[in-house]
């Protein structure tokens, strides 16, 4: 992926993950020479790499796993869902779930370290963080 978005060898890309406080190699990655910022996470057999030229980008499977399950039940629950997993950044989302008319979004984002998502209704713009275990109770109720 560096070498096609650098037009180099991609075997002459080197990813660098020395930690700046110990100097061990499990930091983030960083790809000297680029212009390029990336992210890696892996969970079980997935892995996931993003690359970004416009700054800091970051990839988390776990959020990813996390509204995909939400997805499933909200639409066993009977809600229809449009899962937003496009490779844009949040702001991007927003703005398209707004242009959409979405009533209802759901940010799979910090807060699941907590347990939690944030739920924006769009006709009150009103802005609640729930428990993800009773989002569907809340979403359907």
């Amino acid at each position: 992926m560096a070498g096609r978005a650098t037009g180099d060898d991609p075997a002459a890309i080197v990813v660098d993950r020395t930690c700046h406080t110990c100097g061990e190699p499990h930091g983030r990655p960083r790809l000297p020479g680029t212009r390029l910022e990336a992210s890696i996470s892996h969970s079980g057999d997935i892995v996931a790499v993003a690359l970004a030229e416009a700054g800091p980008v970051g990839v988390d499977i776990e959020q990813l796993s996390a509204a995909e399950q939400i997805a499933r039940d909200l639409e066993a629950a009977g809600k229809h869902v449009l899962l937003d997993d496009r490779n844009a950044t949040a702001g991007e989302k927003f703005a398209d779930a707004d242009l959409l008319g979405m009533p209802t979004i759901v940010v799979v984002g910090k807060a699941l370290a907590d347990g939690q998502v944030e739920v924006k209704d769009r006709r009150t713009g009103e802005r609640s963080k729930v428990a993800v275990n009773d989002l569907v109770t809340t979403l359907t109720a």
